[in-house]
């Protein structure tokens, strides 16, 4: 039996792998042919004792290292091998929680290539025509101006939808020199493991009135459907419910779908890395 007979790709069915792991621990033994399948077929009864003793952390190494030569394997995959060898264990945490089998391939994957984390350069052009096709006025529907405001000022500050969702409403001030000053409440950054408070400053976009969060801010604050908002309401509110506030599943939806989508459709892209893409097409570094 060989190991190119069983392993053929980076994945392997259960038994293949059992029989595999127990073939090699059988024939470092310096046992015979014969010897090696008839205790290999005793070994494959399917009894309790069996199953509770087929391989010791030592046997995996010894076989993850050997799959690794002889296949060249990265460690990520000998890591989904060792997930498959616990499947197999009566006990699994033998195998998954075992010292010596984490040392290896934490070792492997510090000795394993720096990963470049370049993204290639998104085109936001679509996405920006489409906010400008959203009116900053108060006349456009509330869902429709606080999915706009939401882009813009994520666009502009780099902001998470968890961030956008903790904006007190109250913490919105547009200063005499135009700015838009806000805060967000207790995001997902902590100092000490406790809460904090983020200030945030936007600037006016002089050269393009639909793409300004600022005048949004303002068609926001001054619709006629968002009067009646309580006074210690968040800035994003549920537009048919404006007593509750906004979730961040909802935010992230909207960049994705009526956003993200617009410019890409490679998985995984966040509003942040599309401002970053931005910022980076404007000379920002």
């Amino acid at each position: 039996m060989a190991q190119c007979d069983l392993v053929s790709s980076s994945t392997m069915e259960p038994d293949a792998l059992r029989v595999e792991l127990i073939w090699q621990k059988l024939s470092r033994q310096q046992l015979n042919a014969q010897a090696v399948e008839g205790i290999l077929a005793q070994r494959l009864v399917n009894t309790a004792t069996n199953k509770l003793y087929w391989f010791s952390p030592s046997d995996v190494v010894n076989f993850l290292a050997d799959m690794r030569q002889a296949n060249n394997l990265q460690a990520s995959t000998l890591k989904t091998l060792r997930a498959a060898l616990a499947y197999l264990q009566d006990n699994p945490s033998i195998i998954s929680d075992s010292e010596l089998i984490n040392y290896y391939l934490d070792t492997l994957m510090r000795q394993a290539p720096p990963v470049s984390i370049h993204r290639t350069a998104i085109d936001i052009s679509p996405a920006l025509a489409y906010a400008r096709t959203i009116a900053s006025r108060p006349s456009t529907t509330v869902k429709l101006l606080q999915q706009k405001l939401a882009f813009v000022m994520a666009m502009a500050a780099f902001l998470r939808p968890s961030d956008l969702v903790r904006i007190p409403f109250a913490s919105c001030t547009i200063l005499d020199n135009g700015r838009l000053r806000f805060q967000a409440v207790s995001p997902k950054e902590t100092r000490g493991k406790r809460g904090i408070i983020k200030p945030f400053t936007l600037h006016p976009h002089a050269g393009d009135y639909e793409l300004c969060p600022i005048q949004c801010f303002k068609a926001i604050r001054d619709h006629p459907a968002l009067q009646a908002r309580p006074r210690d309401a968040n800035l994003f509110v549920k537009s048919n419910l404006i007593t509750q506030t906004l979730s961040a599943s909802t935010a992230s939806t909207w960049f994705h779908r009526d956003f993200i989508s617009l410019c890409t459709s490679e998985p995984g892209v966040s509003i942040r890395a599309l401002a970053s893409s931005r910022a980076l097409d404007l000379g920002i570094s």
